[in-house]
């Protein structure tokens, strides 16, 4: 009976964190200019990528090359939205809002609070790659077939990608509890190093020799592939390419339980310098 109770405490404090969330999500915009942006958004931001390609390779748009970078690129959203979205949760709380200091005396777990918070940022940025896919598929002649793909694979795939980039969030969130708010500039270059170096832009195989023993510890670079072989049916990149779909699986488990780990142990470091020098209330005022 206390355990049942535990959880559906829990579960009704990721709910009230979500729908906070979305409340501060969604309520800058009338809700027909909210979903136009939401829609516009990720075909825009996909049409930049496409661009370049087509000017790099001179208008050649039908490779396995360009589908593959494509669908990696449609998912690779999702680690800007998670890793970025938490860790600026408490700059937010802290700077803007000033209530992270009643955030932490309040009977909630911080944990449950960061991944309800962000929970609205999943949920947009999900739709936003069922938006890509479909107008990679209808507008750019990507073979994505409705039919085709491994839903289960994907499935599995989303569950871990999702643990294991909000544990890469919570681990920002953590170094953002010791900053001034511009550490924002960071979380975007690990963002920026996890783009180059997963597998998303490109090839493993490209990378530097020094750089490809880091790109395959990392498990956004195995979700990437997993991802992309869900949907396409095949590896459209070199590096990966000799594992099977099982395999990837595999190795994503084991890094991204390591990764979740990792994250609590960094964020109660982090914790314990902010409580002892008292920056749950820290304003930097510029």
């Amino acid at each position: 009976m206390a355990v049942g109770k535990s959880i559906l405490r829990s579960l009704r404090q990721l709910y009230y964190s979500a729908w906070l969330g979305w409340q501060m999500e969604a309520n800058w915009a009338h809700p027909f200019e909210f979903i136009t942006y939401s829609l516009l958004k990720p075909i825009c931001h996909v049409l930049i990528l496409v661009f370049i390609y087509l000017a790099v390779k001179s208008g050649d748009a039908k490779t396995g090359q360009f589908f593959g970078m494509y669908v990696g690129n449609s998912f690779f959203i999702f680690v800007n939205a998670i890793m970025l979205g938490t860790g600026q949760i408490i700059h937010e709380d802290r700077e803007h809002f000033r209530v992270l200091k009643y955030i932490y005396c309040s009977p909630q777990s911080i944990y449950l609070y960061l991944s309800g918070r962000t929970a609205t940022k999943i949920i947009l940025t999900a739709v936003s790659t069922i938006i890509m896919l479909i107008f990679g598929r209808y507008a750019l002649g990507i073979p994505i077939s409705l039919f085709a793909i491994n839903y289960p694979l994907l499935l599995i795939a989303l569950i871990l990608g999702i643990l294991g980039m909000l544990a890469f969030g919570i681990m920002v969130a953590g170094f953002f509890l010791v900053t001034a708010r511009h550490g924002g500039v960071l979380s975007g270059g690990i963002a920026g190093l996890f783009y180059l170096a997963s597998g998303t832009l490109f090839p493993l195989t490209v990378l530097p020799g020094w750089l490809q023993p880091v790109a395959r510890i990392i498990p956004i670079t195995y979700w990437i592939e997993v991802t992309r072989r869900a949907v396409l049916g095949a590896s459209q990149f070199e590096g990966l390419e000799n594992f099977t779909s099982g395999e990837l699986v595999g190795i994503l488990v084991v890094t991204t339980l390591a990764t979740m780990a990792a994250s609590i142990f960094f964020y109660r470091a982090m914790e314990k310098i902010a409580l002892d020098h008292g920056y749950l209330d820290r304003v930097t005022h510029y």
